[in-house]
């Protein structure tokens, strides 16, 4: 927001402050952000955002250059007003299956090493 303040000054300022106090307050990991900061959000990434409430009302925040920018999908809830990210199922499967792999892969690993500790153990008891 700081490098298109411009853009944001106007919309700090009916909220009766400063923009260096509504910086300095969004700066701290407490602060919740909304529409303004989400437009930020794209411009910084390059991305479009979706935001789909429980009403199934989508918004989409463009502010990308780039019209092949991937899309961040968010959910808002109006009564709490907060929003949470969404993942398409697909891409939800893909990590699960690519766990899957690494948790098979570690066991093998696990158990390899346990036979070459045995095997060690047993020759060092030979000796």
């Amino acid at each position: 927001m700081v490098l298109n303040a411009k853009k944001f000054e106007e919309f700090v300022v009916r909220r009766n402050l400063t923009f260096a106090q509504y910086i300095e307050k969004m700066e701290n990991n407490n602060a919740w952000g909304g529409h303004y900061e989400l437009v930020a959000l794209s411009i910084v990434l390059n991305k479009r955002i979706c935001i789909i409430n429980e009403s199934k009302d989508t918004t989409i925040i463009d502010a990308s250059d780039n019209e092949n920018s991937s899309t961040i999908y968010l959910a808002h809830d109006r009564t709490q007003m907060h929003y949470s990210s969404l993942r398409k199922i697909e891409q939800i499967q893909d990590k699960k299956e690519t766990l899957e792999k690494n948790k098979t892969k570690l066991k093998r690993n696990f158990q390899q090493i346990q036979k070459n500790t045995l095997e060690e153990f047993k020759q060092k008891e030979k000796e």
